[in-house]
Formats: structure tokens, C-alpha cells, sequence
């Protein structure tokens, strides 16, 4: 992180570009199709059998069971959205992002800036992306029709899209981002 501490705020704002920002917008942007479109497709199934739902499948204990894992899923998600950004700020967990790597041309707060929001956005990923296969199990099962908590499983998904939207990448994101871990690694 010393590469960091190193650098000059005012530099970093002068030479950060929006359109820097891209890359990271439109892997956002993605991720957020992939879920819709996976929750989709499970509430297209759920439609297409409302006129022959009734009979009940003898997986129901396993999509419950399923259920409550993702449940505990997500919450270990929040949590671990939480600590691992913050952990890499301080080196203590280290994505390489002082090396240059493949493209010498990002510097290191933007490279930073790209680390957190990617592991951020995969964590979350994997929660919606589980419940998104619990919904399709009950909506395939006819568990769905007589068990409207089973809905409960879009939460992480719905979670992921706000945040999502909410956490677009932008420059003073970024910039504020560098500023607090310059701040953090001066103490």
C-alpha cells in the first residue's frame, strides 16, 4: 500500500477519467442482467404453472432446507461484503493491486477502487444466484403455489440489484475511496 500512501490526491482527482470508470460500469451492469434475467426466467416458469399447481413434490424438504441455508447464506454475504473491502485497504488481504500487472496504465487507487467493488459484487452474486435456483426448484416442484415464503429466496437477489444500482462506479466514488484509505494509512 505504499504506492499509495505516496501519491498525490490532487494528481490522482486531475488524472482520474470518467471514462476510466467503464470497465468497472459495465461489469456492474452485467451482473445486474445475469440476476434479472435468472429471476426471470423463474417467475416465467412460476406463470407458465399456476393452471396446474396444486400437487405438492417430495423434494419440499430439501427446497426448505435449501431455503434456510440461504438464508445463513446471505447473511455470512452482508458480513464478509463488509470486512473483506475493508481488510484490503490495509493489506492484510492482498489482491496484488500495487503491481501493475497486465495494464501498467491504472494506477493504484483506481486499481483498488476496482478490487473491492469486484469481490463486493461477486459475493453477492452467489447469494442471488442460489436463490435464484431455489425459486426455479419450487416453481419446478409445485412448492411455490402453496408456499408463498418461498418468494423469500429473491431477497438476496433484490439486495444485489440495489446495491448494484446504488454503488454504480463513478469518479467522486473513487476519489473518495483514495482519500479515505490515504487518510487510514497515514495513522
Amino acid at each position: 500500500m505504499n504506492v499509495i500512501r505516496d501519491m498525490d490526491l490532487s494528481e490522482f482527482e486531475t488524472n482520474l477519467k470518467e471514462k476510466q470508470l467503464m470497465p468497472l460500469k459495465l461489469i456492474s451492469l452485467f451482473l445486474i442482467a445475469g440476476i434479472i434475467i435468472f429471476i426471470g426466467i423463474g417467475i416465467y416458469l412460476y406463470l407458465d404453472g399456476m393452471e396446474e399447481a396444486g400437487k405438492i413434490g417430495s423434494n419440499k424438504f430439501v427446497v426448505d432446507t435449501m431455503l434456510g441455508i440461504l438464508g445463513l447464506l446471505f447473511i455470512a454475504v452482508l458480513s464478509a461484503a463488509k470486512i473483506i473491502p475493508s481488510k484490503m485497504l490495509f493489506g492484510k488481504i492482498n489482491f496484488n493491486v500495487e503491481s501493475g500487472g497486465s495494464d501498467e496504465n491504472i494506477d493504484p487507487g483506481l486499481r483498488l477502487y476496482f478490487s473491492q467493488h469486484i469481490v463486493k459484487l461477486s459475493m453477492l452474486e452467489g447469494a442471488s444466484i442460489f436463490g435464484g435456483v431455489i425459486l426455479i426448484l419450487a416453481v419446478r416442484n409445485d412448492f411455490i403455489y402453496s408456499n408463498p415464503y418461498m418468494w423469500l429466496c429473491l431477497v438476496p437477489a433484490g439486495y444485489q440489484l440495489i446495491f448494484s444500482l446504488i454503488s454504480l462506479p463513478n469518479k467522486d466514488k473513487v476519489i473518495s475511496l483514495f482519500r479515505e484509505t490515504k487518510e487510514k494509512l497515514k495513522t
